[in-house]
């Protein structure tokens, strides 16, 4: 061959060279993209896991802590600081037409029982005939919710009651007024389990 084609030659075999760098430049390039995206990923991934981990973590540590504060609550009598006013609260009732009232406890603790009779002790002291009983009506309530029975008729005395009972027992009664209840008679039935306040007060679940 002569020399023009050994030049010919030489520089397409430049060019190919050349070509071939910039395509593993470029192959090089795009590859530590995928890797550089690859890690990322990972990375993401293991910090949503770890933000997961975190908060299943802290859920489950503040459910552990309403447990141990229930049961602290729970296992402890605590005696009603304010019954003095609740028993001037419980004499300001308008009551008439009255027969009694009855204090049941159904699916309680022994504290769920001493408080039903402390609760007829408030009673008796604020001049109200309270004695403890049984409800003959007692059927499932809503989980941990104490209630009250009256005819209809003595309904808004029932009320009335339960509403003044609210400094001593913090969660809402429920109102009942069952078929063939005694006139003029209410039932206050103590249920669920009592968790106790600072006060005195109780709560049930």
């Amino acid at each position: 061959m002569n020399a023009q084609t050994w030049l010919i030659v030489l520089r397409a075999v430049l060019w190919i060279g050349m070509c071939l760098t910039a395509i593993g430049t470029v192959g090089s390039q795009w590859l530590s993209v995928i890797v550089q995206k690859g890690k990322e990923a990972a990375a993401a991934a293991k910090q949503d896991t770890l933000i997961a981990q975190n908060d299943k973590l802290q859920k489950d540590l503040a459910e552990r802590d309403r447990q141990v504060n229930q049961l602290l609550r729970s296992g402890r009598y605590r005696p009603l600081a304010a019954r003095e006013g609740l028993v001037q609260g419980l004499k300001g009732l308008e009551i008439k037409g009255l027969n009694e009232i009855v204090v049941s406890d159904w699916n309680t603790n022994d504290n769920g029982k001493r408080i039903a009779s402390d609760l007829v002790t408030l009673l008796v002291a604020a001049g109200i005939d309270a004695k403890r009983g049984f409800s003959k009506n007692t059927y499932p309530s809503q989980p941990g919710r104490p209630y009250i029975e009256a005819d209809s008729n003595t309904m808004s005395v029932a009320s009335k009651l339960g509403q003044a009972l609210e400094p001593f027992i913090r969660t809402p009664f429920e109102y009942r007024s069952p078929l063939s209840f005694r006139e003029g008679a209410i039932c206050v039935v103590i249920y669920g389990a009592p968790s106790f306040n600072e006060d005195g007060s109780v709560e049930f679940d």
